[in-house]
């Protein structure tokens, strides 16, 4: 079997934004031009396959070995080290860095050494190097000095420790299993803006040499690089063994066996007006194009089910059929010239949203290059009452994403509106209607947003509560977001935030803009994630984390501020399980 070396590219995006308020509805200023920082993972290496040469070099000093991959009873499998090192390619130089460099590792030594270095960054020939030995020394040798001796031993003998580092331009940080066991400031007058630039541009990073001393016997796993300033979420202790749900779903043999027709999709069913959602990765065997996605419009009823009907059937290359086909309309943009190519990895966005007898699919196609394709079918008349999709295939298979497939009630335009239209309803005089979960779960809520203009937080409110509804007995407030990137609560204060808005336009821009946003929990993350599309097109992205957010049920709702929305749909997330 063939093995790959896995290296994965995760972005997170983060920024801390610790403002809280004292009672729960006041009014707050409004936002600023702050800069927020963004925390970003560039590089994991897993070591859970044989390594490529082409991604790491590794060699070993005289009389040591070439580090290997090995079996481990608690992490799975680890690089050992004995007398050797490895070689990576810094993906810290590929960006831009605002505060620091930063690291996460599970290390383990076999004997008392801690002179050597666990990592370092050097130049093409060495003469300018920086790192960090299991005894907490930090030494910087370029363009100027900088050592520190913390002689602070945190890996003794024989055990796993999960290591976080943090390099800046004021001092570095050393935690172990999530406590801070180094935190040094350097002296006034000092200033290490060299020493960060260099790690940010270096074009090596080192695992296991660099410093004068060599460093003996030990073992790595999950060594990742991050852009900018790691929290405690990134230090604190991962767990081993897999996720607590399914971040995927793979519909189709990944060998490209399967035929047209076989390995479906749940079917999504509704009996009213609804909208379907799916995000998918589409991996084809690329000899034609029919070979990708196929959606089906059914009467509810699920492939081989008694009384199973077909409305309509279409394929990624559009091109269709069914009994209700004939009555749509298509559009597409696509490339044919590289159309097989483009399918392959690529990701898909499937939008089905009916109302009465009109339903209308989008979907937009983000190929692996990074261009974009829409693919629309507007089709009328199809048959009151159930009405179902699901998704299929031929010669291809797909990895739905969990985290990003909803299905819920779609409204028309004014048939759910919540506040005055004239913007007339007053700071948290009222409520939308609570929707909750429980465990893992999420929900999307889409809408327009209207504001009386007077200022950034005239527009939409979120409320995040304990599961019970405001002005009810035993109601917890856990969270209020405004629209212009500021909150309060109990969860406020520890989490993460980033945006993109304009603040110059932001009043303008929320006027009638759409937003999409969804609430998600995962064990013990919560995610807030925001888009907003305004009328002139432009798209802002708005985005809140805690992982330390309350368990139990979760309730959630709108309040106004002089504003009004108009909800869309609101949409639960059937693939999102676990505990």
């Amino acid at each position: 079997m063939e093995r790959k070396w896995l290296l994965s590219f995760v972005a997170i995006l983060a920024a801390c934004c610790m403002s809280s308020c004292e009672e729960w509805g006041q009014m707050d200023p409004p936002t600023g031009n702050q800069v927020y920082p963004r925390l970003v993972k560039l590089t994991t290496l897993n070591f859970d396959e044989e390594l490529n040469p082409e991604l790491i070099f590794t060699a070993a000093h005289d009389g040591g070995q070439v580090p290997a991959i090995v079996a481990d009873d608690s992490l799975g499998t680890v690089l050992h080290l004995d007398g050797g090192y490895a070689r990576i390619t810094n993906p810290v130089n590929a960006v831009t860095v605002q505060n620091a460099v930063s690291l996460t590792f599970w290390a383990k030594q076999a004997a008392e050494d801690n002179d050597g270095a666990l990592f370092s960054f050097q130049n093409e020939d060495g003469t300018q190097t920086l790192y960090l030995t299991a005894d907490g020394n930090l030494s910087w040798q370029g363009d100027s000095t900088y050592v520190n001796d913390a002689n602070t031993p945190f890996l003794p003998d024989g055990e796993w420790k999960y290591v976080g580092v943090i390099l800046s331009n004021t001092g570095y940080t050393v935690s172990i299993n999530g406590d801070k066991v180094i935190d040094v400031t350097i002296p006034d007058g000092t200033s290490l803006a060299n020493m960060v630039s260099f790690a940010a541009t270096a074009p090596y990073i080192y695992v296991g040499t660099g410093a004068p001393q060599r460093k003996g016997e030990w073992w790595v796993d999950d060594f990742s690089v991050y852009r900018n300033t790691i929290t405690a979420a990134e230090m604190a202790i991962p767990t081993k063994g897999g996720e607590v749900f399914q971040p995927t779903v793979t519909v189709g043999n990944t060998d490209f066996s399967s035929p047209f027709f076989g390995p479906k999709s749940d079917l999504m069913k509704s009996s009213g007006n609804t909208i379907f959602h799916w995000t998918f990765k589409n991996y084809t065997k690329g000899a034609n194009n029919w070979e990708n996605w196929v959606l089906v419009y059914t009467n509810g009823k699920a492939f081989g089910e008694d009384g199973y009907a077909e409305h309509v059937v279409l394929r990624a290359d559009a091109y269709g059929w069914g009994t209700y086909y004939a009555n749509g309309t298509m559009t597409s943009n696509y490339n044919w010239d590289t159309f097989t190519a483009d399918m392959n990895g690529a990701t898909v966005d499937i939008t089905v949203r009916r109302l009465g007898g009109a339903v209308t699919m989008t979907a937009v196609t983000t190929t692996s290059t990074g261009l974009s394709y829409t693919y629309t079918f507007n089709v009328d008349g199809i048959p009151t009452g159930e009405f179902g999709a699901f998704l299929t295939l031929e010669a291809a298979y797909l990895e739905i994403d969990t985290q990003n497939t909803y299905q819920g009630v779609a409204y028309p335009r004014g048939s759910n509106i919540f506040g005055n239209e004239d913007n007339s309803s007053g700071w948290w005089s009222t409520h939308s209607p609570l929707q909750t979960f429980d465990d893992n779960g999420a929900i999307n809520f889409q809408f327009y947003n209207y504001g009386s203009g007077g200022g950034n937080w005239n527009n939409w409110v979120l409320v995040v509560t304990n599961g019970i509804a405001i002005g009810t007995d035993g109601v917890a407030e856990h969270l209020v977001m405004r629209s212009d990137a500021y909150g309060w609560g109990t969860y406020y204060g520890t989490g993460v935030m980033v945006h993109d808005f304009n603040w110059d336009t932001f009043i303008a821009d929320m006027q009638g803009a759409y937003v999409d946003l969804t609430v998600k929990r995962i064990g013990t993350r919560f995610d807030m994630i925001v888009k907003v599309t305004t009328t002139a097109g432009k798209v802002y992205n708005y985005t809140w984390y805690n992982t330390e957010f309350a368990a139990g049920t979760l309730g959630f709702c709108f309040t106004t501020d002089s504003s009004h929305i108009e909800f869309t749909s609101i949409s639960t997330y059937p693939l999102i399980k676990g505990k």
